[in-house]
């Protein structure tokens, strides 16, 4: 009598992470970085980001309408609330910053391997640990607790490669049934988020590049590509890009601040959103000396490693899982290729793209350790001590950084106090010139005073606009301009006007009020 066959266990689908608690991760990241943020302006792009935020006015280039439209609608609720203008914007960058890592851990919780044994639990955990690696890190805080558009970037880079992950596991999955109506569905929904990611910033086509190749190579695999379905995509993308036209609109109906090259004119508004400023900043590297130490303290020791690993667990991966893999190294490499030839003075944001993606190795080659029972405590305890040792060391250098941005708040306005009475023109050539702007527009202080970066009266609007107030040319004489000429504007209008005219020093904690020709 024969024995009945025995037929092998269907494999059980892998447990997946419930979205709640990654947005419950979410939401304690973003709960610290409301803490920590702040609540007057900090470096970088802050003061301009704030008042762009409060009167609802354009951005630098490329403009970052999104961000500025619904920033806008954010900020002023929470100032009615009773923040400071400056605190609702750091905020704004908070929340940001909360999505991200809420929609991070949900990334690197995917991209366990779906044959791997660790339970819904064991995945949490796994993708707890770049989370928190990556979610206290100082290169990145730096922008969750100031306003800056970095945080709601990384959420669109998470929440765009989920989308991937998922449509590739579906394209490969067998039996999945792919009719006309869902590869519609899923071409109008990967245009939607691409028309997302450049009405937000420009760096997202590397990560759109690197993504869309991804998924037409698995597409092309399960024979599901259509000639139709790309034209469908980029039909779906210019949906978002269409909020570009508010900078348009902001060129020719000026709010009561916005980016000072803009102009009334269509050349300005194309100029302006292609960002043609910045193309003599490509190809070369030229961090500060603050920001190359910020980079060889956190962000080179994650990069490099990190980056390391993804490459191993590319190599280590098999079928759809490889392709999945490569496609978020490509997107790495990509942005950093970009980043080390991006010659801004503060490049450490466009390094977190990167660092995120290379931390994503730690699910991949961890599943096998987190499934085993003698493994999986020994390599917890190790982790915790790691996050633990590294949290209160960064956490310390991020609250440094607040208690900083209090300390030159603090001198500014003790500077600003101490102007000549009555109107005068005051020079700072520094970019936190524009935090002065935010004592006269934001509280009313001293709106008699002319506040300007020197070098920006070699703009043509600011230029124009100094002539119609004071009746003068503010370069008269210094033609042909030289970069050494620029350097002697403040004196060359305290020579035409007399007013007083005052440089403002806050690294020297002194104003210096230039002497008029002929007077004691």
């Amino acid at each position: 009598m024969r024995a009945p066959a025995r037929h092998p266990k269907p494999a059980l689908p892998p447990a997946r992470v419930p979205a709640a608690w990654s947005a419950a991760v979410g939401a304690v990241f973003g709960a610290l970085y409301l803490v920590l943020a702040p609540p007057v302006t900090g470096p970088k792009d802050c003061s301009e980001f704030t008042l762009v935020l409060a009167f609802g006015g354009a951005a630098h280039p490329t403009g970052y309408p999104l961000f500025v439209i619904l920033g806008r609608v954010f900020v002023t609720a929470l100032h009615a609330l009773g923040a400071t203008w400056a605190y609702a914007a750091n905020a704004w960058s908070a929340v940001g910053g909360g999505v991200a890592m809420g929609l991070y851990h949900a990334l690197a919780a995917r991209l366990v391997p779906p044959g791997a044994r660790p339970g819904r639990f064991g995945r949490f955990a796994l993708a707890l640990v770049p989370a928190a690696l990556f979610g206290i890190n100082p290169v990145w805080t730096l922008d969750a607790i100031l306003v800056e558009v970095y945080t709601w970037h990384l959420a669109w880079v998470c929440g765009t490669c989920l989308f991937a992950v998922a449509t590739v596991r579906a394209f490969a999955a067998r039996g999945s049934p792919w009719d006309a109506r869902r590869l519609a569905a899923t071409a109008v929904g990967w245009g939607l988020l691409c028309g997302l990611g450049m009405a937000h910033h420009a760096t997202a086509a590397l990560v759109i590049l690197a993504l869309t190749v991804t998924l037409a190579i698995a597409g092309a695999r399960a024979g599901v590509t259509r000639p139709w379905v790309l034209a469908l995509a980029v039909g779906a993308a210019l949906v978002p890009l269409t909020s570009y036209a508010f900078v348009a609109w902001r060129a020719f109906h000026p709010a009561l601040f916005q980016w000072p090259t803009l102009e009334p004119s269509w050349r300005s508004v194309v100029v302006h959103l292609l960002g043609e400023s910045y193309r003599d900043l490509l190809g070369h590297f030229a961090p500060t000396a603050v920001q190359a130490a910020l980079l060889r303290a956190w962000a080179y020791p994650v990069l490099f490693p990190a980056l390391l690993a993804l490459i191993v667990a590319v190599a280590r991966a098999r079928g759809t899982e490889r392709t999945i893999l490569g496609g978020v190294l490509a997107a790495a490499a990509l942005q950093t290729l970009y980043a080390f030839n991006y010659g801004v003075l503060d490049p450490s944001s466009y390094f977190q793209p990167a660092m995120a993606a290379g931390l994503l190795a730690i699910p991949a080659f961890g599943a096998r350790i987190a499934a085993s029972r003698r493994a999986a405590p020994i390599a917890a305890l190790i982790a915790g001590v790691i996050v633990a040792v590294l949290g209160a060391q960064e956490l310390r250098v991020t609250d440094g950084t607040r208690i900083g941005t209090l300390i030159v708040d603090r001198r500014a306005r003790a500077l600003w106090a101490s102007l000549p009475r009555g109107p005068c023109v005051v020079f700072w050539r520094h970019d936190l010139a524009m935090k002065l702007r935010t004592y006269q527009l934001l509280e009313g202080s001293r709106p008699d005073v002319y506040v300007q970066n020197p070098d920006a009266l070699t703009w043509r609007l600011p230029r124009r606009e100094f002539e119609q107030r004071f009746g003068f040319d503010p370069l008269g004489g210094l033609a042909p301009l030289t970069a050494a000429k620029v350097a002697t504007i403040p004196a060359n209008v305290n020579r035409q006007t007399r007013l007083p005219v005052v440089v403002f020093d806050l690294e020297g904690s002194t104003l210096h009020l230039l002497e008029k020709v002929g007077s004691p």
